[in-house]
Parts: C-alpha cells; structure tokens; sequence
C-alpha cells in the first residue's frame, strides 16, 4: 500500500469500529429493552429448577408501536398511513368481568385524525407484527419446545373448542348483539387461559396479535380453504368499565390520585428548579428540532412523538442525532416515571432538596404506586395463591373446585409495566418500549424434595439459601411463614416465582438470584402484597382527598406496609426465642424490609 495511505486508512479503519459500536438511531429503542439486573443478589444453592414443574404463567404486556397520542410536537412531512382498525388474526369479543350486561365500550373509537389518515393512538402495522412476535416467543417457550416449559401449554385449534369434556366459560357472558360475522362465539377452556384488555382499540388489536403467534390454528382460515374449514372461533376476553379498571391508574376514577399527582408534580418541579442543566438541555434540544427554545418541553409528550416515528419508519428531523434523542428519552423517563412510577431512588432526588419532607415524599410515592396499580398486583397474587391452594389441597376438594387457568394474558400499557417494574425495585431506567412483557412464572418443587414428615426440612433447606448482608434467608422464610397466607408447612420453600422482563430474567433486588428465581413466600410478602390493594379498598381509599396523613411525621405502620410479615414474633417484633443473634438479625432483616417497602 502506498504510503500516502497510511492515514486515510487509519481514519478509516476508526469509523468503522465507531459505527459497529454505535447503535444506529433506528435501533435505539430495541436497546432499551435490556434486562434490569442488580449485582448483589440472592443465592439459593439448593433450589433446581429441574427439580420443579411450573404451574402458572401470567403476562402483563405494554401494545405495540402505535401512532402518537398528541400533535404538540407534529413535524412536517411525516403521514401517518400503516395503520388499520381491524388486522388478520384470532378473533375476540369483550364481556364485562365483572359481571356487566354488556361489554365495556371502547374508550377511544374516534379520536383525532392525523395527516395521512390514521388516527391518533392505533396501533399501526409494525406494532402489530410485534404482539405477534410476542405470541410467538410465548409459544416457543410454553408450547412447542422441550425442556420444562414446553408443552406447558396446548397447542389450541377449532377442534380442541368442541370437545365437551372441559370446564368452560360460556360464551353466552359475551352480548350477543356485538358478536363478530366473521366467525361464531365458542365456549372456551378456563383451565387454559383468562384473557383480559383494557377497552382501548390499541389494547384490543396488541392482545389478538399476541393470540395470533401463540395459536395461529385459531385464526381465520385463508379465503381459499374458508368452504372447507370450519368456521373460526371468537374468544371471549374480559374487560371493566373505566371506573373498576385494574391495569392504570386515573385520577379520573380515583379522586385521591388527583392531589397526589399534584404533589408529586411539585416536587418534580422543585427538582427541576435545582437542575442548573436542564435550561441548558433545553435549549439545546429545541434548538435541533426546530423548536421554540423559549417555551418549556414537555418531554413525555416529546419523545412519543419521535418514538412513534421511529417506530414507523418515518423520517426523522435532521437535528436528532444520537445526543439530542438520548437527552429526550432519559428527560421523558424521569419526568414520567415520576408520576405514575415513582421508585425509591427517585422520590429521594424529588423535592426541593431538603431532607425533613423525605418521608412523606415516600409515603406520596408509596401510595401513587398502590393506588394506581395495586389492583392488578393484588390480581397477580390472586391467581399465584388460587393455584398455590389447588395443589395443595385435599384431592376431593381439588375435584370439587373450578380448575385455575394455566395462562393470564393482561394487555395493557406503559403505564402498566412502570409501576409494576417500580414495585419490583426496578425502576423504568428505560421506558418500556412497545410490546415489552413481564412474565410472572410459578413454579412447584417436587415432592421429593422434601422427606414428608420431616418438620426440619423447611428450616433446614432455607438455612442452605445463603446469606444477604447479615440476615439468613433461614430467618426470613420463618418470620413470613405465619403471616404469608400461602398455607402451613414448607409452602414458603415448595413455591417459587421466575420473573422475565423482555424474555431476560429480571432481578428484584435482594431476593432473586442472577437467573430471576426467588421463593414465593417472600416475593409475596416483602414484596407485592405492601402494594396490593383490593377493588373494595380501592374505592374507599380514592374517596379520601386530604393527602395530609402522608404529609405527617410518623414511623411507617409495620401492618401496612409489610402485611405483618414477622408472625409469631413479641411484641418488638422479634424473634419468639432468647438467643440474641436471632434477635439482631430480625431486627435487621425488618431495617431493610421496611427501607424498601417504604419506597
């Protein structure tokens, strides 16, 4: 090579490995996606998943791409045209689950249209291609694989709906008068799956993709093999009027919401105060974008805009590069997450800076996470203890009860996995992209793991678990034991929850271990059930307006907010025997139990 080469090759050579390193803008939101994982985790040496069979599936999933929820930020040149308000697929029908005549009415079937046709908040075509692809992976894993989550699901076609030996949901529950033309209302198997959406068109179209990759012998036959096909199945799928729904929170139906969101926002707004770079960003970013510097950005609505874009395939502005769209997605996170996702992290840095009013900012937190998404924790724990109940009752009263569904599918939104990831103390560092999934697995350990009548058996499996600081895993199964609501004996060992976040596992720090698996027992109890809330106490709690109560300097209630978690204790909270070791470590294990469900 001649010499004058040299440098040009070299310079070449380094934009090349810039480019293979750098993630190009189109792919920008697919890297958020990676999986959530703390360093300092659990270890549990002697649980085997091979050792384990799974008993339940439950996936709560954000729709697909859609078209922008707003036109603030609409830039020129960009039409909105792969879009359509009914695709090719599994055929469903909307019943009321909580009993209602009819269905619950969509709640958005005119919105705005935008320029090219579509109309604001459809889902668009690339999004639904993705539910597809997450009907896809969830029957690779649960359907047609081995290992042991293959074949944990049947592969449903028309022929499997007419045998008459299954325990079914009627199809009566559905209003007939709304009963689709395209195919005929069927009776359907409840130990296989529930189906549940939100009434939004969005929602609605995600969850058939999703049915559409999971059991594609339920769609529609082609207009070739339509004469000899039978015709293809409607399932019914259940839905809530706005005011009992279980998978966001609205400060619409839930008054009580509307003066905490009004707080958290204060807050916010102090600590944007503090922010001596946020003006600077600002400007920066409207600048790029051919926006007003002047005016403030509301970055939430900001980065659906593009993120849609992206989504779509249209053409970005020319001043978002790389620098610009990174400073719009962590400003859209933070100031949305600190809303309806607040974690601990962030309630901590909210505010004007001082440190008396951290508590209450807590307690603010605490209840915008339980009141905006406690229903549908309380939900999720609902089917993992019917399930937990079912096997390990009497055999006669296993035949005597309805068989539990082996699949919940939950479509809903981003507003529905921030929460939930901030309950799991993992906070949105990436917001939820489209079709992002948590999957909740419950799995049983085998009989033999166990020598029945073995009362030692317990303590001594979960003094095998490790140790997490100074506290024994063995000291934590025996405090929940009492108090756990899962059964007597070693229930707490017997049971144990996977958590998948984007088909990775998902670390709940401090109690599951690198692979996502964590004892159902203390998932239950330090965790979901101090934000878990019932539609009853729902209702009560919303009527109180006056957010006072948190605003007050007060220990956080131990009953509240860890669901009396140390049973058959004294009346410190301690350890019912003399030995002072044992002592120190409840003490410590209920230091840092409090820390975090505190929020």
């Amino acid at each position: 090579m001649p010499s004058g080469w040299g440098p040009l090759a070299g310079v070449c050579a380094l934009l090349l490995l810039i480019a293979g390193i750098w993630p190009h803008r189109q792919t920008r939101l697919v890297s958020t996606t990676q999986t959530l994982v703390d360093p300092v985790t659990a270890r549990y040496d002697n649980f085997n998943p091979e050792d384990a069979s799974l008993k339940l599936v439950q996936v709560v999933f954000r729709h697909g791409a859609r078209t922008p929820l707003n036109t603030i930020y609409n830039f020129s040149d960009v039409n909105w045209t792969h879009c359509h308000d009914h695709y090719q697929g599994v055929e469903i029908e909307l019943y009321d689950e909580n009993g209602g005549a009819h269905p619950p009415s969509i709640l958005d079937p005119n919105n705005p249209e935008l320029p090219g046709g579509c109309r604001e908040g459809t889902l668009t075509e690339a999004g639904y291609q993705m539910a597809i692809d997450v009907g896809t992976w969830l029957r690779s894993r649960y359907v047609t694989t081995g290992g042991p989550t293959g074949g944990f699901l049947p592969d449903m076609g028309p022929e499997a709906l007419q045998e008459a030996d299954m325990d079914l949901i009627s199809a009566s529950v559905v209003d007939s008068s709304s009963s689709s033309s395209s195919g005929s209302l069927v009776a359907w198997n409840a130990a296989v799956a529930t189906l549940r959406t939100t009434p939004i068109r969005r929602t609605v179209a995600t969850l058939r993709g999703v049915l559409t990759g999971l059991w594609p012998r339920l769609s529609p036959p082609s207009e070739a093999a339509r004469g000899q096909a039978a015709p293809s199945p409607v399932l019914p799928v259940g839905a809530s009027l706005e005011s009992l729904e279980i998978m966001y929170g609205n400060n619409n139906t839930c008054p009580r919401l509307g003066p905490l969101h009004e707080a958290m926002q204060r807050d916010l707004d102090a600590a944007d105060a503090r922010d001596s770079e946020l003006p600077r960003l600002n400007r920066q970013v409207a600048e790029a974008l051919g926006l007003d510097p002047e005016k403030t950005i509301l970055w939430p609505k900001l980065y659906d805009h593009l993120a849609a874009m992206i989504a779509d395939g249209a053409p970005m502005p020319v001043g978002a590069t790389r620098e610009v769209l990174d400073t719009i997605w962590a400003q859209a996170e933070r100031h949305e997450a600190g809303i309806i996702a607040p974690s601990a992290d962030l309630c901590a840095s909210l505010g004007s800076g001082d440190t008396d009013s951290s508590d209450a900012r807590r307690r603010r937190c605490h209840e915008v996470l339980r009141l905006g998404i406690g229903m549908l924790v309380r939900r999720l724990l609902d089917n993992m203890e019917e399930h937990i109940a079912a096997h390990t009752r009497s055999s006669a009263a296993v035949a005597a009860a309805a068989p539990a569904s082996q699949l919940y599918l939950f479509s809903g939104h981003d507003s529905s996995l921030m929460p939930l990831l901030a309950v799991l103390g993992q906070p949105a560092r990436a917001w939820p992209p489209f079709a992002s999934h948590l999957v909740f697995e419950l799995w049983q350990r085998k009989a033999a793991a166990t020598v029945p009548g073995d009362k030692k058996a317990p303590t001594a499996a979960a003094a095998t678990m490790g140790r997490r600081g100074r506290v024994t895993a063995e000291s934590e199964l025996s405090g929940s034991r009492s108090g756990s609501g899962l059964g007597s004996g070693n229930h707490d060992t017997e049971f144990w929850v996977r958590v998948l976040y984007n088909g990775a596992p998902l670390v709940v720090p401090g109690l599951s271990n690198a692979a996502g698996w964590a004892p159902m027992g203390l998932l239950h109890q330090r965790v979901l059930l101090p934000y878990a809330i019932s539609p009853a106490e729902h209702t009560t709690v919303c009527s109180r307006l006056d957010i006072s109560d948190l605003d007050a300097v007060r220990a956080p209630s131990r009953s509240t907010l860890t669901g009396d978690i140390w049973g058959g204790s004294d009346g410190d909270g301690n350890g019912g025997g003399d030995d002072s070791i044992s002592r120190k470590a409840g003490a410590a294990a209920r230091t840092r139990l409090l820390r975090h469900a505190t929020l």
